[in-house]
């Protein structure tokens, strides 16, 4: 992505904005190649840097799953934070939000949530969060997870949040959290976004999360719907499988870098 866009997010200065908007133009135009994350993003960038369709390409960042696993196999076991918030989970539905605390996540609709449905455990694991549990129903995991204690979250899910935020930035970007879903196989819900329906179908492998109905109304409709809940899990697996998977982006970065060589 461009490094205008992460500048926006932190900083209102016109001259670093500039600075932003140059570097990328420079950068852009003399790549052989540029990759870019969306279909979304290849318009927006084609647009914004008046650069060649032909000279950008769309590969997806993607979910490492080799060296998950690997770091499965010899890393330490589930820490006890994560085991005590499993456990006191264990009668509840449980929905997860990994990922950094910023503009986009949009975790005041987390927390909302939460206060909406008490009978609904809710985890937040953000390493940079200053959101506190102020209710029984929500657990906060500051630490960073390691890969041992993100599988064993990801098990116990049985729903993810994607981005929650509204804002524009959403619209052509995929959280990493998004691919741990796919993986995982866990009903996603996450802001409407044009990069997400590049992949995903909404009602099939996807809940879009919008203003018109609240966080709290599609988790019940999970919580109430268990043919609902089974087949966006089963069916987001089956799309990440087809579509998203480390051996899918392996196979369509080799084939986009092979005409440079």
């Amino acid at each position: 992505w461009p490094s205008l866009d992460s500048t926006k997010l932190r900083s209102n200065s016109k001259s670093r904005l500039i600075k932003a908007f140059f570097l990328d133009f420079v950068c852009f135009h003399l790549a052989s190649l540029v990759l870019l994350e969306s279909e979304a993003q290849r318009s927006r960038c084609q647009r914004t840097f008046l650069i060649g369709r032909k000279r950008l390409e769309v590969i997806h960042t993607g979910f490492n799953e080799i060296a998950f696993i690997q770091e499965c196999k010899d890393g330490d076991r589930v820490s006890l934070q994560v085991r005590n918030v499993i456990e006191n989970s264990s009668y509840s539905t449980f929905v997860l939000f990994r990922g950094l605390d910023n503009v986009e996540a949009g975790l005041e609709n987390l927390v909302k949530a939460a206060i909406d449905l008490p009978s609904v455990f809710f985890c937040l694991a953000s390493p940079n969060t200053e959101i506190k549990a102020t209710t029984k129903n929500l657990a906060v995991i500051k630490s960073w997870l390691s890969a041992n204690d993100m599988e064993a979250l990801y098990r116990r899910a049985n729903c993810v949040l994607g981005q929650l935020g509204d804002l524009p930035r959403n619209d052509w970007t995929i959280a990493h959290k998004v691919f741990e879903a796919g993986y995982f196989g866990k009903p996603l819900i996450s802001s409407q976004s044009s990069a997400l329906e590049e992949v995903f179908t909404e009602g099939k492998d996807i809940l879009f999360y919008s203003p018109s109905q609240s966080l709290s109304e599609l988790i019940t409709d999970l919580v109430e719907m268990d043919n609902l809940s089974n087949l966006l899990g089963t069916d987001i697996k089956l799309t990440y499988n087809r579509k998203i998977s480390q051996q899918m982006i392996g196979q369509s970065f080799i084939k986009v870098i092979k005409p440079l060589f």
